[in-house]
């Protein structure tokens, strides 16, 4: 049934209509990045120290972290590589996949390097 669109919406079927936007939002990720507002007020708020203090053991987790996510990226792209040129479909497949992983955790480690901590 259609509602009238000479009726106004009363409370209850606003709420309703809010809480299926939010749902919808939530479902479709949009909680899972920052608000801009809230990434430039953590900003503003830092300060110069935190930005740039890590502890020297998780600065060089990150660095061998780093090396070895590289390492199986080219090892992914250059195992396509020899699958493709060798017409081996699970050669390629397989090291497609390795890439795409490898390279979506490099990705991940540079937000993480990006994001100021804040305590």
């Amino acid at each position: 049934m259609r509602r009238p669109a000479s009726l106004p919406l009363t409370r209850e079927v606003a709420r309703r209509k809010y809480l299926i936007g939010v749902i919808e939002e939530n479902l479709m990720g949009a909680l899972s990045t920052p608000r801009l507002e809230t990434a430039a007020a953590n900003t503003d708020s830092a300060t110069v120290g935190h930005l740039s203090s890590t502890p020297p053991g998780n600065r060089t987790l990150a660095v061998v972290a780093r090396i070895m996510g590289w390492l199986f990226f080219v090892g992914g792209l250059v195992g396509a590589g020899l699958g493709i040129a060798g017409l081996h479909v699970e050669i390629t497949v397989a090291g497609l996949i390795l890439a795409c992983t490898a390279g979506l955790i490099l990705l991940k480690l540079r937000t993480d390097r990006d994001v100021p901590e804040t305590t």
